[in-house]
């Protein structure tokens, strides 16, 4: 049976009792006023996150028990007296007490109270307490282990990591211009990248900056100081982004002078010589005794070594054969090899537009996540990869980590402080209400490919556009042949996606009350019919995910079933309570598809929405219609972050706004409160909104009829 990694950890205060969670909460954050808890807990309330007993395991002691009513067992420490959790009978739950997790601060403010009847009115106002920290106070300060202190006392005891207490250092090395033809044109953007994210991570830097196309003797002096750097108990990352190769089962990384004394192309047994031993490199960094040791390679690239056996008059012939990598293994516990792709195999150095190599590019925005164990991020790394390259290249890890959790970092880490342009460019339409090829009539949706080409929804022409990058007109994909029902027709389209399997596009025809996959134009079929069909996703296994504006519900589909598909959001009709919805329109994933986000039109709120949940969490909004910072109007086009931050595209209040995680107010980056006008600093109806590669926001104007992209600024 495989392991299944932890994302949640916890346990009693003397060490005796520890569990671990293998998923996120299906119930939210709760505070308890009934008088049981009050009891078991000897505190006014209990504060309690509920997991399915599927996704919850005990790991070490044996918990004892007490049943405090014919309904519900307390779980507790027996030697220290530890409160755990309370466990229903008729339910297969567990609610475990928010305290006892090693890192409680991940999982957010509650979302409900119980018991209330229970509750003790007075404790409802401790703001109006005067506050005290631990350091202020001299008896909590030097006698007890308080406030951040019981973190430390748990790591040493407990055996789980906190690496913010370890020195964390890093090598990082990008080589892109090789002397020998084959350059990457990505790789030292990577490896820069890299070096900037691990600094903001808390890393040292080796050198202070990231080390680029380094020669062979350059690359070994590196190597060798900064293996002598390295202390007892450090956490140890290497990265390294070039040509890299296997040679008779051995791995080499290769220096920006790609050639032997000679002046010649290498040849295999150049290798031990003019390149790099990646496992001699990596046994000498384990001896050093770190904490921990991560390992990334993303040097998979094909790369062309000389034919030894060839004449010498034909010497610079190249042998036409892609090596990759030989799977890599640990001397010692505690280190982590991560490849680009499998072994064998070669990776995707990107295209100029991204300026990342495919897996970097992922690599960079996982690893901004806090309090993650750093495996479960690789596998959504895998995962990211495997996917949008469509199987052709999978990452590879190789782990011999022995800690319970490993994280680049703890905490929360700071928000985005992005601010765009506030003049835009008109990169579609803008050219009046029309039909023709360079106008829009109402774009409702937008979506972008991997070279800023643009597909629109263009509502009012039942069509669906593409837009070439710095193209003066689109060309018709879908429709386009006047409003109706026939099979070649749309009516008011309000939302698209592409299928990457078989590259048609699955439309929300919302006026024919269907959703349609198109092929071509004489291949189309009705997928799911009788639907008021708003906003579409797809994920990584295939499933449709569809917004009924008509039903108050989100539900999923398996292509090409005939069935009710599954509910995922809403569908007890039209409310207002954290189990309904209000005409929800569009809808995203985060959270590596863990996670819904929903735009609650007609409660003009956004609604997060956790895997098999019953009920969702107010993120954004919820305060009524109005322009404050507050509130929302009409939400339409949202877009979540690697920070969990939410972009909204504020229909009736014609403004995008930014949702920091946790904040009650949100905060304008474009337009102005109700501003209607055609000026580029302003929007009408903004109903959908898309990211490109480089951070530049893109809008649909819909009722100015064009598509507006907001530069990032950058200054």
């Amino acid at each position: 049976m495989a392991t299944r990694t932890p994302l949640h950890a916890g346990g009693c205060q003397c060490g005796s009792i520890r569990y671990s969670v293998f998923t996120d909460p299906s119930r939210s954050v709760c505070i308890c006023h009934c008088r049981m808890c009050q009891k078991a807990l000897g505190s006014p309330f209990g504060v309690f996150v509920g997991f399915n007993l599927t996704d919850f395991q005990w790991t070490r002691g044996s918990v004892a028990s007490f049943e405090s009513s014919s309904i519900a067992v307390r779980l507790f420490c027996a030697r220290c007296g530890t409160p755990l959790a309370a466990q229903p009978k008729q339910e297969s739950m567990i609610y475990i007490c928010l305290g006892s997790f090693d890192q409680p601060q991940q999982f957010g403010k509650p979302q409900r109270q119980m018991g209330v009847e229970s509750c003790l009115g007075e404790w409802t106002l401790l703001h109006n307490v005067e506050e005290e920290t631990t350091d202020q106070n001299s008896i909590l300060k030097d006698h007890f282990y308080v406030g951040k202190k019981p973190n430390q006392m748990i790591n040493s005891t407990n055996n789980i990591s906190s690496t913010d207490s370890q020195r964390k250092i890093s090598l990082i090395i990008g080589i892109g211009d090789y002397a020998r033809g084959q350059s990457l044109k990505n790789t030292k953007n990577d490896a820069k990248q890299m070096s900037s994210l691990l600094k903001t991570l808390g890393f040292e830097i080796h050198g202070g900056k990231a080390q680029l196309d380094l020669k062979c003797q350059e690359m070994e002096h590196i190597l060798l100081d900064f293996q002598y750097s390295i202390k007892k108990g450090d956490m140890v990352l290497f990265y390294f982004s070039g040509h890299g190769l296997q040679w008779e089962n051995q791995n080499y990384l290769i220096p920006s002078d790609n050639f032997n004394e000679d002046q010649g192309d290498l040849c295999g047994s150049d290798l031990a010589k003019y390149a790099i031993h990646a496992q001699s490199f990596l046994n000498k960094i384990e001896n050093r005794e770190p904490f921990v040791t991560l390992f990334f390679l993303d040097c998979c690239r094909t790369y062309h070594l000389r034919n030894e056996n060839l004449t010498k008059s034909t010497r610079g012939t190249l042998l036409e054969r892609s090596h990759g990598l030989k799977a890599m293994d640990s001397q010692k516990a505690g280190t982590l090899i991560a490849f680009a792709c499998a072994p064998g195999t070669t990776a995707d150095d990107g295209n100029n537009e991204e300026e990342n190599g495919l897996y970097t590019k992922h690599l960079l925005r996982r690893l901004q996540t806090p309090n993650k164990d750093i495996e479960i991020l690789l596998r959504r790394v895998g995962k990211d990869v495997t996917t949008e390259s469509n199987g052709q290249q999978i990452p590879h890890v190789t782990s011999a980590l022995t800690h319970d959790r490993i994280c680049l970092f703890q905490g929360k880490r700071e928000t985005d402080s992005k601010k765009w342009k506030q003049n835009a460019q008109t990169v579609a339409g803008g050219n009046g209400d029309g039909k023709q090829l360079n106008q829009l009539s109402n774009p409702h949706g937008i979506f972008l490919d991997k070279k800023q080409n643009i597909f629109v929804v263009d509502f009012s022409n039942h069509r669906i556009m593409k837009w070439n990058k710095n193209d003066k007109q689109g060309e018709i994909l879908a429709g386009g042949n006047e409003q109706g029902k026939r099979i070649d027709q749309l009516n008011h389209p309000k939302d698209m996606i592409v299928d990457k399997q078989n590259h048609s596009l699955i439309i929300a025809d919302m006026g024919n009350r269907r959703i349609i996959q198109w092929k071509n134009e004489n291949q189309q079929e009705i997928l799911i019919d009788n639907i008021g069909c708003s906003s579409l996703l797809i994920d990584s296994e295939g499933f449709l995910y569809v917004s009924d504006v008509e039903k108050h519900e989100v539900r999923k589909w398996k292509i090409g079933e005939k069935n009710e598909g599954k509910l995922i959001a809403g569908g007890n009709r039209r409310g207002n309570q954290l189990n309904q919805l209000n005409e929800p329109t569009y809808i995203c994933f985060a959270d590596n598809e863990q996670i819904i986000f929903i735009s609650d039109c007609e409660n003009h709120r956004v609604m997060k929405w956790r895997k098999d949940a019953q009920e969702g969490i107010i993120v954004a909004g919820g305060n009524g219609q109005g322009n404050r910072l507050n509130q929302l109007n009409s939400p339409q086009g949202i877009f979540v972050d690697d920070l969990n931050q939410i972009y909204i595209a504020d229909c009736g209040d014609e403004r995008i706004m930014r949702w920091r995680e946790g904040e009650k107010n949100g905060e304008i980056i474009i337009g102005t409160n109700n501003e209607q006008t055609e000026c580029l600093n302003q929007l009408h109806l903004p109903t959908d909104i898309s990211f490109d590669v480089k951070g530049n926001l893109y809008v649909a104007d819909f009722g100015n009829h064009r598509i507006q992209r907001f530069d990032l600024n950058c200054e």
